[in-house]
């Protein structure tokens, strides 16, 4: 705690490495047995805590030390000043929650007032992390790494099992939690570490640091198996399953002279934007996915007349799922439909939740305002929207927030918010300047060097005072520029902090 005051939560042991990459970790260590009166285990944990407190240490740390078992020696190789991914293991045998604990000695607490200041009982049980990652394995001993878009994630649950980035629990139940380990979508080291802990000399704790490169050939067959049979007796089934349970077949339904529009990509089905027995043309919008959140429109690719929603709103489809089936009578599907759709254009109707956002930007213009823009002039000042377009080429600008407005739905009426605190008081964006001078005489670049990120404060807006979507906005555009580093342009007029934001009073800081 920073007073020379240490504690210790024991120790915990990952010689099962692949390429000095901890795989699987396991506390307390299965080489130093006898439990606590172990002298290896003591004096290497005297080591580290005589280190902790000659520097007065403050914070958690994890002193790392080189163990030969056959002479007992071990060398210190070095200490991690912070929390690690490993400490999940000491947290499941101990039941001290180390974070909490780290934030707390950070806030100035001691040991004593934590109830820390007499020894941690050591450990009365074992647990074991098993790291996870989408990566695989080639014959010749390299690993690729692997992405894609999971399509499922389904990890085991409950007494002994906990899960973070990866499963710990007494070698037993990993290896039967590994056998029910379902992740779809990319390539994992799932079934590589499941034929890890199936080995004998696991079992029997004869492993060192090399143990798995030493072993990869035969560790590399037997995943291959696993993966091999849990492709065949699962992940497959489940696939089959889920496509026959979207058919109409299984419902006994027949649709005559209707082809099945089907997902394009996997997701949540937000919502079927269209009824059965409803025509629709080439191109119209017939369902709303979700993916990586992001909303994909899906569109009907011909002229049609819907015969049977299969799948429902809410609904988590894999790509190819069904979600409704059309009429196809006269080759409904094919190019002709699109054909039509080009001949036949909508009558120039505008959407009505297109409108509606049309007439909420209206509201920001400065017409819409006449008597705070004319106070405005009459001080001598253009308006935040006037300064904006004498400095930013016509066109480019991208605003940032512009739909925010203050925080004080809670005491007053929405429309009132909209009508007189637009952007919350500060117009955020890119855009572009003198791009002309810039872009002239070379080819286009990408992105334009004249390229700035904007921030302009709007004093008609609560006299330019700043409060919480105003914060939120400034700190999307900060990362940003920190990201894509480029000039700001900053008008600063304002009245600084903005008090009686009723919306946050709800909100409470726990600790």
């Amino acid at each position: 705690d920073g007073t020379g005051a240490v504690v210790h939560f024991w120790d915990r042991e990952c010689s099962i490495q692949r390429r000095h990459q901890k795989v699987i970790e396991i506390a307390p260590s299965p080489t130093l047995p006898g439990g606590a009166k172990n002298v290896t285990r003591n004096r290497i944990i005297d080591a580290a805590v005589k280190m902790a407190k000659h520097i007065t240490y403050k914070s958690l740390g994890t002193f790392e030390f080189l163990l030969l078992p056959d002479t007992e020696e071990f060398f210190f190789m070095e200490a991690n000043p912070r929390i690690q991914v490993e400490h999940t293991v000491t947290e499941a045998v101990t039941f001290c929650d180390l974070v909490a604990i780290q934030l707390q000695i950070a806030a100035g607490a001691s040991l004593r007032q934590l109830g820390l200041d007499k020894p941690v009982p050591f450990p009365s049980t074992t647990s074991i992390q098993v790291r996870l990652n989408a990566e695989q394995f080639m014959a010749d001993g390299t690993v690729v790494a692997t992405s894609g878009s999971l399509s499922s994630f389904d990890l085991p649950t409950g007494f002994g099992v906990r899960v973070d980035t990866s499963a710990h629990a007494p070698r037993e139940l990993a290896r039967a939690s590994l056998r029910h380990v379902v992740i779809r979508g990319v390539e994992t080291n799932t079934c590589f570490v499941r034929a890890i802990l199936d080995l004998g000399e696991v079992l029997q704790n004869k492993v060192h640091t090399q143990f798995v490169e030493e072993r990869f050939s035969e560790i590399y067959e037997l995943a291959a198996s696993y993966r091999s049979q849990s492709e065949k007796e699962h992940i497959e089934q489940q696939r089959h399953e889920a496509h026959q349970a979207a058919s109409p077949e299984i419902t006994g339904q027949s649709i005559p002279d209707a082809e099945s529009l089907r997902a394009p990509l996997p997701g949540l089905l937000v919502k079927v934007l269209v009824k059965e027995g409803q025509s629709v043309r080439a191109g119209h919008e017939v369902a709303l996915l979700e993916s990586m959140k992001m909303e994909h429109v899906v569109h009907s690719p011909a002229d049609g007349v819907v015969k049977l929603i299969v799948s429902k709103d809410g609904s988590v489809l894999s790509e190819g799922d069904v979600i409704l089936y059309l009429s196809s009578g006269d080759g409904i599907l094919s190019q002709t439909g699109m054909e039509k759709a080009t001949e036949h254009d909508d009558d120039g109707a505008v959407r009505p939740d297109l409108q509606s956002l049309l007439e909420r930007r209206s509201l920001q213009a400065d017409k819409a305002r006449p008597e705070a823009v004319r106070r405005r002039r009459a001080a001598g000042f253009l308006t935040a929207r006037e300064n904006l377009a004498l400095l930013v080429d016509k066109g480019s600008f991208m605003e940032w927030g512009d739909l925010a407005v203050a925080a004080r739905q809670a005491v007053v009426d929405e429309d009132e918010l909209i009508k007189r605190t637009s952007n919350d008081g500060v117009i955020t964006g890119w855009g572009t300047i003198n791009a002309a001078i810039f872009d002239s005489g070379a080819e286009m670049a990408f992105p334009s060097p004249a390229r700035c990120a904007l921030c302009i404060y709007d004093y008609m807006v609560l006299a330019g005072t700043q409060g919480f979507f105003h914060h939120r906005k400034l700190d999307r555009l900060f990362r940003s520029i920190l990201a894509n580093p480029a000039p700001l342009v900053l008008y600063a007029e304002g009245g600084g902090g903005r008090p009686g934001e009723h919306d946050l009073a709800a909100i409470s800081i726990s600790g």
